[in-house]
């Protein structure tokens, strides 16, 4: 069984009593990999190591679009067209041909139904404002 018998008589609080003793902690040993690690990190000479490829990226988004548009993975995308004004578009000529007015329609409203009652105490009440209505 337990050595560690707490008794209940006891009102203070429990003290934890380690079973090794209150002496020092045994000293760690260092880690090989992480002075490895930390011997590369403090190198002179920096890691020539590619962290995002963006040519590879690149490729992977263009053959999911084309998979969204249920095209072939490896379809070529098509080359836009060149439009000689395409400089020009920021300012747009107005048609003078179409009037200036903007007719506003009228709309009624839409009717919306009460939801209906949920409950005994809810069809209650519903049931007795229908017939003060009623009365009235």
């Amino acid at each position: 069984m337990n050595d560690r018998n707490f008794s209940r008589r006891r009102r203070g609080g429990h003290r934890f009593r380690p079973s090794g003793g209150l002496g020092t902690p045994k000293p760690l040993r260092p880690d090989p990999g992480a002075s490895q690690a930390r011997a590369a990190a403090t190198a002179e000479e920096p890691v020539q190591e590619a962290i995002f490829d963006t040519a590879r990226h690149s490729r992977e988004i263009e053959r999911a679009e084309n998979r969204a548009a249920g095209l072939p993975a490896d379809a070529v995308p098509a080359p836009e067209p060149v439009d000689p004004g395409a400089h020009k578009k920021d300012f747009r000529k107005p048609d003078l041909n179409v009037p200036a007015e903007v007719k506003e329609e009228l709309f009624e409203p839409v009717p919306v139904a009460e939801p209906p009652p949920q409950g005994i105490v809810d069809t209650l009440k519903v049931v007795a404002n229908r017939v003060i209505r009623k009365v009235h």
